[in-house]
């Protein structure tokens, strides 16, 4: 407000009244926008914001002991971020809290966030091991040698961390989406696990004959090798029969040669109610490098009685040595 003078009688004399008048505009414009009174556009919207800090000591009389307090709050929009500290005879602690928290450290000069905590998950930017009786379990987001990097890694406590990979531990996982025990790729055809299909097979007789194989890359001498078969479907001849019994014969086979893992064990099959039963075969493993798991079938006595047109898998898993 502003006037000329005091207001004398007989003379002229004036005064302004004024208020902020205040416009919102673009951020190309060049210039002020013009304004219009009543327009509701020169009103601020209302803007909340909270910051507090308090620190708090008390002593009991009685007992003596006290209670010391520090907190810090910050607050827009009622989305707090608060540090919270509390020392009394019980114990201590310390409580953070925002929508989001980091956890960083400086690296060659770099900051580094270890850690993001963000709508109550935990995201870990850096490998986190945890060490135990001479053998560490390491996590985090791709770690280790380089084209041979992990997500989770288990093995002795010796290896530093940029040496890890998917195959100097007892157990990892790989970037690349595989479980490795060892050196060998679980569920894999590289020797962990095989599963051989097989279809239109027969057999006849106490003569053997080839129920299924296949091939790995890496097998190991010394594993024990167990099979199970499981036919979908099988054919029992001549009409009229409905059961045969007989005996499955795991083996493994190289250059070298070829080989019987374990002993023959039973399968008695049955048309009727389509059930095939058999032990697993199991026996440990005495070629390694590129090998050929296979099962051979046979009756248990020669006769007229055949399997025919038999389909189904035979699932091979190396297991650890025993």
């Amino acid at each position: 407000m502003a006037r000329k003078s005091a207001t004398q009688s007989g003379s002229d004399s004036w005064m302004w009244m004024a208020r902020p008048m205040l416009a919102e505009t673009s951020e190309t414009a060049t210039a002020p926008a013009l304004y219009t009174v009543g327009s509701g556009r020169d009103v601020l919207p209302a803007v909340e914001a909270q910051a507090s800090m308090a620190l708090s000591a008390s002593v009991d009389a009685l007992t003596r002991l006290g209670q010391a307090a520090f907190e810090l709050i910050l607050a827009s929009g009622g989305n707090p971020a608060y540090i919270k500290a509390l020392a009394e005879p019980g114990g201590t602690e310390i409580a953070f809290a925002a929508t989001k928290l980091f956890l960083r450290n400086v690296v060659g000069d770099q900051i580094v966030t270890a850690l993001e905590l963000i709508n109550g998950e935990a995201y870990f930017g850096a490998p986190v091991s945890v060490d135990i009786a001479g053998r560490r379990l390491t996590i985090g987001p791709g770690f280790g040698i380089s084209g041979s990097q992990v997500i989770l890694w288990f093995g002795p406590n010796t290896v530093a961390l940029a040496s890890m990979s998917r195959t100097n531990g007892y157990l990892s996982f790989g970037t690349d989406g595989e479980v490795y025990r060892g050196t060998d790729v679980l569920g894999g055809d590289s020797s962990g696990r095989k599963i051989i299909n097989f279809s239109g097979r027969s057999m006849s007789g106490a003569s053997y004959a080839l129920l299924a194989s296949g091939s790995v890359s890496n097998a190991a001498a010394g594993n024990i090798i167990q099979a199970n078969v499981t036919p979908s479907l099988f054919m029992i001849s001549p009409r009229g029969a409905t059961t045969v019994g007989g005996f499955l014969q795991l083996w493994e086979q190289n250059a070298a040669g070829k080989a019987n893992i374990g002993a023959a064990v039973p399968f008695l099959a049955n048309s009727e109610t389509g059930t095939f039963d058999a032990k697993p075969m199991l026996g440990s493993a005495t070629k390694s490098g590129a090998v050929t798991y296979g099962v051979d079938w046979r009756a248990d006595a020669p006769g007229t009685v055949n399997v025919s047109n038999a389909a189904g898998q035979v699932d091979v898993t190396a297991l650890r040595s025993l």
